[in-house]
């Protein structure tokens, strides 16, 4: 983050850091995505374990010497609509270094835990993930079609009735869906 001269540098190591967490392949399949970007205090913990404490939140002047960045008037300094944006859209954001300007940065050492607490307090930014909707509505017109198809074809050779057959497979595919759209709804 020090070496980093633009916003749009930024959002773009921090997209390559996150495909290389998840593995990149396995992002093409996950169901979850990054829906939020959120300054945050956080507590850590042994084996390198963070508790998301407060969000949002920036640094106190009282740790000022602690942490480097440019304070603004408003806690998030950056929303995490335009941050999310930017994440998802790195060619989008600015060429100047907003974002990282205003991104609080431990400044002489890593951030460690407390010898005598065994945790110590940091902030920074939270990737909040969450359900890839599109890709899950995706999924459930895959799966329910294929099924409806299979179980009518079968039906309708093993009985000799397509219309049954199809009338059977079109109330099962719109269950499927009223069954999807109910997990949606719960998810939000």
């Amino acid at each position: 983050l020090c070496s980093t001269t633009s916003d749009k540098q930024l959002f773009k190591d921090l997209r390559q850091s996150y495909l290389e967490l998840r593995k990149v392949w396995w992002q093409k399949l996950s169901l979850k995505v990054v829906q939020s970007i959120r300054f945050v205090q956080f507590e850590l913990h042994p084996s390198d374990l963070v508790d998301v404490r407060k969000v949002p939140d920036m640094p106190p002047e009282s740790r000022k010497d602690e942490y480097l960045y440019q304070p603004c008037d408003l806690i998030p300094p950056i929303g995490e609509n335009l941050m999310t944006h930017f994440f998802h859209h790195p060619h989008e954001a600015n060429e100047q270094a907003i974002t990282i300007m205003r991104s609080p940065k431990k400044r002489k050492q890593r951030l460690a835990i407390c010898p005598q607490m065994g945790t110590n307090i940091g902030w920074g930014i939270h990737l909040v993930e969450g359900w890839a909707m599109t890709k899950l509505w995706l999924l459930a017109l895959v799966t329910s079609s294929l099924c409806g198809i299979v179980f009518a074809v079968t039906w309708s050779v093993v009985k000799r009735d397509i219309q049954a057959a199809f009338a059977v497979a079109a109330y099962f595919v719109a269950l499927f869906g009223l069954g999807v759209g109910t997990v949606q709804a719960y998810l939000h």
